[in-house]
């Protein structure tokens, strides 16, 4: 899944920090960015671990890139200011993946044609990459954060990636 530009929404790069593995991204894609409305969102009055992460990734390799015009076409999927924006910004970028965990963004970004990933993507392409050795730790973290990953969906994550027998 590596690509050029990866937008990333709120709920995977606060996650993402928390668990200190905001650094994985830099294997999916050449261009890590987000939107104001994100950006706003994870670092704005806060003053712990993730934003802290976010605001220092800011500084180096996170872009935060103004979206477009959000066209009435996502608008009327109902979504929060950050995920129009990152889908808005997706829509503009034709060779971009939007990074979204949301059930109700993947399921506009697929209705668009905006590739998507979450972060189980992200974590599989990090282990392919040996960047990650073992996925479960990390998604231990993440649900010791009360992440919303259904058991069914990590139980397969977990099999997909041979860390869990069938």
């Amino acid at each position: 899944m590596a690509t050029t530009l990866l937008i990333a929404d709120s709920g995977p790069l606060i996650i993402l920090a928390k668990v200190r593995r905001l650094e994985l991204l830099l294997f999916a894609a050449q261009e890590i960015v987000t939107v104001p409305a994100v950006f706003d969102e994870v670092t704005s009055g806060q003053t712990d671990v993730a934003s802290d992460a976010v605001r220092t990734a800011s500084k180096s390799w996170l872009q935060v890139r103004p979206a477009p015009v959000v066209p009435d076409r996502i608008r009327r999927f109902g979504l929060g200011r950050g995920e129009e924006g990152v889908l808005a910004l997706g829509l503009t970028e034709p060779d971009s993946v939007v990074l979204v965990d949301e059930v109700a963004a993947r399921r506009a970004a697929r209705a668009m044609d905006i590739r998507v990933t979450g972060v189980l993507g992200i974590l599989r392409l990090a282990k392919e990459l040996g960047a990650l050795p073992r996925v479960t730790p990390v998604v231990e973290q993440m649900i010791l954060h009360d992440y919303r990953l259904g058991p069914a969906l990590i139980r397969q994550f977990l099999v997909d990636v041979g860390e869990v027998q069938g």
